[in-house]
């Protein structure tokens, strides 16, 4: 397990989440380092600068709009809590910031939201499971939705990647349902905020000419099906079962280097014999789910 004694000397859950659990399925011994001996402050990409703020706008915009019930009020204090962040950044970062807040914005206020932000958890007697969810949305029927804002610049690529083979999304609807267990639990209603595709070259047009077209929110509700919350239930059982009984020096070479860089842990591990990766892979591919995506546009 993790640390089996807590800062008092008593003993302490496995507490997990979705990130914590696949980092010990890609690699235990990041995992270790991690999570048990030594974190690398990790220097912040701009897209996921951009994510991380647009997330923040929309967040305290929808604590406004709850409160205020005025749009434009609610608008310029999303945008507001920003400004010590934004003001210094350069105009190629500044600016798809407060495109993709504005178009989110336009598609989620006025929204019924009941919660924002919140940490959604499952105990056990030995281990805990925590998510934390961007909002849940209420319908007139009392139905809820799982909320989640993604900025992308692949719509189609995040749809199928997330929501129509992944189970991530699906750990944090199980949890609702977990929590709520008598109220209806509709499914996720995902806003997908993408730059707007650029228009084919007129001839005599200059092909360097990049317009400057903003952004695009499509809004698609995914209803919860059977499948998917049996994966996700399977994938927080055979975690907490893996992490249990993880061998933290096994190393997964072929994640020493990824797409979105070198693992920071990479010179401290020493060199030893690696297991194929395909055996990673194999291990995570039990749990996408196996579905032909179905369309659910709503714009």
């Amino acid at each position: 397990m993790d640390n089996k004694l807590n800062n008092r000397g008593e003993p302490e859950y496995l507490t997990l989440f979705l990130s914590k659990a696949l980092t010990a399925w890609t690699c235990p011994k990041k995992y270790d380092f991690l999570y048990n001996l030594w974190r690398v402050p990790k220097e912040e990409s701009p897209a996921l600068r951009r994510g991380r703020l647009v997330h923040k706008a929309i967040a305290e915009a929808l604590k406004g709009f709850n409160k205020t019930k005025d749009s434009q009020q609610a608008r310029l204090l999303g945008l507001g809590s920003l400004y010590s962040e934004i003001s210094t950044l350069p105009d190629e970062e500044f600016t798809p910031i407060l495109e993709h807040t504005r178009a989110v914005e336009d598609k989620v206020l006025g929204r019924h939201i009941v919660a924002i932000e919140k940490v959604i958890s499952f105990f056990t007697p030995n281990w805990i499971w925590k998510g934390r969810v961007d909002h849940i949305e209420e319908d007139d029927d009392g139905g809820l939705w799982l909320g989640e804002v993604k900025t992308t610049s692949s719509y189609s690529s995040t749809l199928q990647r997330l929501y129509h083979k992944g189970v991530q999304p699906w750990t944090y609807v199980w949890l609702l349902t977990k929590m709520f267990p008598n109220t209806p639990i509709k499914g996720i209603r995902m806003y997908i905020s993408s730059k707007k595709v650029k228009p084919k070259f007129s001839l005599g047009q200059d092909p360097n000419q990049n317009p400057n077209l903003g952004c695009n929110c499509v809004v698609e509700e995914i209803p919860s099906y059977p499948q998917a919350l049996q994966a996700a239930e399977k994938f927080i059982y055979d975690s907490v079962k893996f992490v249990m009984n993880l061998d933290l020096n096994l190393q997964n070479r072929s994640m020493c280097q990824t797409f979105f860089g070198e693992c920071p842990y990479v010179l401290l591990c020493a060199p030893k014999v690696e297991p194929k990766s395909s055996y990673f892979e194999e291990l995570l591919e039990q749990f996408f789910i196996k579905r032909d995506p179905e369309d659910h546009l709503k714009e």
